[in-house]
């Protein structure tokens, strides 16, 4: 990239001092002849700046790659109480009673209550809805 932008500036450069050279014959003037002369050489210096820099090399990119396994653990190194499965407790079972016809259960509280009741007798809810 430098070595690109220094050629492009020489050419540059050097049509200015190219226009400046053609200036000074066109209007006889020595000082500008000069500051042409002096573009020309900057021109030149520029350009050859440019084509003899060595351009230096990007390093290699190193590509790495990272695998992720999941961590092996034997039982035997597993210690305390999360290592240890729950322990479930059997149900006991329960005895299903049947309701006398005139009889509910509260959607509240859950008691048996009287199946024309239009409040809880227990909980006071509503069982209107």
């Amino acid at each position: 990239m430098a070595n690109t932008l220094a050629i492009v500036f020489s050419i540059v450069l050097g049509a200015l001092s190219i226009f400046a050279i053609i200036l000074a014959f066109a209007y006889h003037s020595l000082a500008i002849l000069g500051i042409g002369a002096v573009i020309l050489i900057i021109s030149t210096i520029s350009l050859i700046y440019g084509l003899t820099r060595e351009k230096k090399e990007a390093p290699p990119e190193v590509k790495t790659t990272i695998k992720l396994e999941p961590k092996k653990v034997r039982a035997q190194e597993k210690s305390g109480p999360e290592s240890q499965p729950p322990k479930i407790k059997p149900v006991k079972p329960v005895k299903a009673t049947v309701l006398p016809p005139d009889t509910i259960y509260c959607p509240y509280c859950g008691k048996q209550i009287p199946a024309d009741s239009a409040f809880c007798p227990n909980c006071g809810a509503s069982l209107l809805d």
